[in-house]
């Protein structure tokens, strides 16, 4: 006796077979039939390209019963998946990962792979990178901050360290003292700039790329948070694309790539910073930095 599975719905399946023989009574026999229910296997959980790496391949497997359908999202124009969707009973598909980094600049992109199917889905981490992470700026305590960066304040308004519940030590544009409402200040100038000793010898890279995380909440038009490089003059400058004002709902990265200055700023020697203003009416929570890292093509 064999039984045929194809096109069932996972469940049980209950049948009866009656025996008649030529003479005596007939018999019957209880068949019960399971159909397991499809589970989705993936080979991997994270995916890693390097500055040389451009594909990788993982698979998707059925480790259950009936038929696994699945498709997969493509969220990222330097990203191609294939295939993208399929049905899988007992074989294991073959699934290609591939990156273009044409047109991009220097720096580290990250995606998340969702794989769907008729029983969940799940998700796999991509991360690649262009060019060489030449430096990195985490900050953990205000000494740690301190030690590279100068934070100077028309006030008594310095940036430093707190605590984000998602990220963990982040660094505040209102950081140091008694902040109890969690708001920054009336009328506050205050920056962090890189130190003269952390100043960057860039002058062996045809492409600088300042990556860095922030999430900000400010009054919208009237407090602004900057980003400001050093210029030949020793001035410090800013462009529009990076000042920012109004709300951001969550931690955003952010890329600064310093070919779109111009003359202004220094091709030899590379220091930069933030800034924090406000006026005199309505408090936010300010803004907050994290994950600064410094990305270069030679």
């Amino acid at each position: 006796m064999s039984v045929n599975r194809d096109d069932l719905s996972a469940g049980s399946y209950d049948g009866v077979i009656v025996v008649t023989p030529d003479t005596g009574s007939s018999q019957s026999i209880t068949i019960q039939l399971v159909v397991p229910a499809p589970e989705l296997s993936i080979s991997v959980t994270d995916l890693e390209f390097n500055d040389t790496e451009d594909e990788f391949e993982f698979t998707i497997s059925n480790t259950g019963g009936g038929i696994l359908k699945w498709n997969i999202s493509e969220t990222a124009e330097w990203l191609t998946i294939s295939p993208r969707r399929g049905e899988t009973s007992t074989e294991t598909e073959q699934i290609s990962v591939t990156v273009n980094r044409n047109g991009l600049s220097a720096g580290d992109y990250s995606r998340d792979i969702i794989v769907y199917s008729n029983v969940g889905e799940r998700s796999i981490a991509v991360n690649m990178y262009k060019g060489l992470k030449i430096r990195e700026y985490n900050f953990n305590t205000n000494n740690d901050l301190d030690e590279e960066w100068i934070c100077l304040s028309e006030g008594n308004d310095f940036w430093g360290i707190v605590n984000d519940q998602n990220r963990g030590p982040v660094v505040w544009c209102n950081g140091r003292g008694d902040h109890t409402d969690g708001l920054y200040n009336n009328n506050m100038f205050s920056t962090m700039r890189l130190k003269p000793e952390e100043e960057m010898d860039v002058r062996q890279y045809s492409e600088v790329v300042i990556q860095f995380w922030m999430y900000y909440e400010t009054q919208d038009d009237d407090d602004y948070v900057n980003f400001f490089v050093r210029g030949d003059d020793d001035n410090w400058y800013f462009k529009t694309w990076t000042q920012w004002s109004g709300s951001k709902s969550s931690w955003m990265e952010y890329a600064v790539n310093l070919s779109d200055w111009g003359d202004i700023i220094s091709e030899d020697f590379l220091r930069f910073g933030f800034g924090f203003t406000s006026n005199h009416s309505t408090q936010f929570a300010g803004a907050f930095i994290d994950g600064i890292e410094i990305w270069a093509i030679e």
